[in-house]
């Protein structure tokens, strides 16, 4: 009698007893840190082909990879060069943007977008440096091409135009883009881009 209330309470509670499940692993899977989006972006700077980044036919130096420091204006910043050596203030070639307020001259119109622009676009960033026949200007700024990518869309003085931000400008023989910057500032003037939108 108790040995058939056994087989039938053990059937009627289900069969075999439960498996014991207590030397399951319970550790929750361990977190990995999401990768840095500064980080990633450098190395995709760094890797860029260096053959494809716009260049005059005549450069006075090979491409130069900085880290931009510093905006002082629309077409100027300081540098730090990643090969080693002192930073250095680069002066956007081609190109030219409204002038901040100095030596008791009234700000230009548009000339504080114009500089904000350009701290939003690279500011603290990696950017590739390409070159004309000339390096430096009349101030011992270096003139240069800055590259955050491959195409229009990274080549940094174009955008600078293309967006309404500056004009072109060349520098006596450093001029293979000239028709491409002239071309961007028709589009942002007929557009009523930035200062072109803003400014009499």
């Amino acid at each position: 009698m108790n040995v058939l209330l056994l087989v039938t309470l053990g059937c009627w509670l289900g069969g075999d007893p439960p498996a014991d499940d207590s030397t399951a692993d319970t550790t929750p899977p361990e977190e990995t840190e999401a990768p840095d989006p500064q980080e990633l972006d450098d190395e995709r700077v760094r890797n860029l082909d260096l053959s494809q980044l716009p260049a005059e036919s005549n450069p006075c130096a090979e491409p130069a990879l900085v880290r931009v420091e510093t905006i002082i204006d629309g077409d100027t910043a300081w540098v730090d060069p990643q090969a080693g050596g002192a930073d250095f203030k680069v002066r956007l070639n081609g190109i030219d943007a409204p002038e901040l307020a100095h030596n008791g001259d009234p700000a230009e119109c548009y000339s504080n977008e114009s500089g904000r622009y350009l701290q939003d676009l690279v500011q603290g960033d990696l950017v590739w440096l390409t070159f004309g026949d000339l390096c430096t200007d009349s101030y011992d700024r270096t003139l240069a091409y800055a590259h955050r990518d491959l195409g229009e869309e990274g080549f940094v003085n174009r955008v600078m135009v293309r967006q309404g931000y500056a004009w072109a400008y060349p520098f006596d023989t450093n001029n293979d883009f000239k028709k491409d910057f002239q071309a961007d500032e028709d589009a942002a003037r007929a557009e009523g881009l930035g200062m072109w939108g803003a400014c009499d």
